[in-house]
């Protein structure tokens, strides 16, 4: 009996079309499609961007906390992060991301990271 062939699926997202458990499951329909007999496990994988908080609140017990920033441009939104009780996940895309910009506000001159600052602030008061 020989050992079943054994595959790994780590990817991230693909921005801006797909979250990195689409991926895996795309990847996973293509690969038995073509194998069929082997074995095939998906971790959906985040680089610390967008989608970050969603692969870590799928495998930590986590509570969301909303709270007041700013995006890129200083304008107010809410963001999201994750605790427990002794530590705290910020996804600095949350606040400072380009998905939060248009295409003709994404100039590094005029955007900052502060409302991830604010975010981290919110963080160690809490």
């Amino acid at each position: 009996m020989s050992t079943p062939l054994r595959i790994l699926i780590g990817p991230d997202k693909f921005k801006g079309s797909l979250t990195a458990e689409e991926v895996c499951q795309a990847l996973r329909r293509g690969i038995k499609k073509q194998l069929p007999h082997a074995e095939v496990r998906s971790l959906p994988l985040a680089d610390g961007g967008d989608g970050t908080l969603a692969i870590l609140s799928a495998h930590l017990k986590l509570t969301e906390v909303l709270t007041k920033t700013v995006d890129p441009l200083g304008r107010p939104i809410e963001a999201t992060y994750l605790v427990d009780e002794k530590r705290a996940f910020i996804e600095v895309a949350s606040a400072s991301g380009m998905v939060l910009l248009t295409k003709e506000e994404r100039n590094p001159m005029h955007t900052s990271t502060y409302g991830t600052g604010l975010m981290v602030k919110d963080a160690i008061e809490k």
